[in-house]
């Protein structure tokens, strides 16, 4: 993850500020296979590319420069959606790089064989998941499907041998509104036993999107918007 401060103790207010980051992030994609509620991506004006190898590869070997070698693949976009994806896998992995994913979940079969190709290199996923329940997931989550999010969850948890993190260390995000803020309970419930409760994450309700008419119906503190 990327971070400017590491912990010194098991105390997590006891900290030290880094002299330079130890990881980056790497747009590879800023195409996306939802239309979610509260981001809109397909109203952006911004063409949808995809990152070159020789690029990829130019910006790993400038982080080396500096003494990063860890990257996270994460920005607006779904990086599943990079078909050339392994390719950049096999640079970072020639480079020792150590990889994070942030997705969406909607691609288990990729996660397999990325771990088959790759069994070392990506060792941690950050999953977006705003519900716990079919109905309330892909009203938010607009074109994607339940059951790829349960299925990409059995896949890590297969992975893993059943073991939590054993492998692949797995984070939840989850985005709250009044949509789905009642189903918090149920959360654990349902993902407490492919991720530890302490990686069940829950934010307020924000977002890029050019049109805030979901994060004013959906949220009643327009102060924090």
């Amino acid at each position: 993850m990327t971070a400017l401060y590491k912990k010194t103790s098991t105390k997590p207010t006891q900290q030290i500020k880094l002299k330079w980051p130890n990881g980056a992030l790497i747009e590879i994609t800023n195409g996306c296979n939802l239309s979610c509620v509260m981001c809109n991506t397909k109203m952006s004006k911004r063409p949808v590319g995809f990152v070159k190898p020789q690029v990829f590869e130019n910006i790993l070997q400038q982080l080396i420069s500096v003494g990063i070698k860890g990257v996270g693949l994460h920005t607006v976009g779904e990086p599943f959606m990079n078909n050339k994806l392994e390719s950049l896998l096999e640079i970072a992995n020639h480079y020792n790089f150590n990889v994070w994913i942030s997705m969406n979940a909607q691609f288990p079969s990729r996660i397999e064989q990325i771990y088959k190709n790759f069994p070392s290199l990506v060792n941690y996923y950050r999953l977006s998941i705003d519900s716990a329940t079919k109905k309330s997931y892909e009203s938010i989550r607009s074109g994607g499907k339940y059951e790829n999010i349960v299925d990409s969850l059995e896949v890590i948890q297969k992975i893993n041998n059943k073991k939590r993190n054993s492998r692949i260390s797995l984070l939840i995000d989850s985005i709250l509104s009044s949509s789905n803020i009642y189903e918090i309970p149920i959360f654990f419930e349902k993902y407490g036993k492919y991720c530890f409760p302490e990686n069940i994450n829950f934010t307020i309700v924000n977002g890029l999107s050019p049109d805030p008419s979901y994060f004013r119906e959906s949220f009643p503190f327009p102060n924090l918007i």
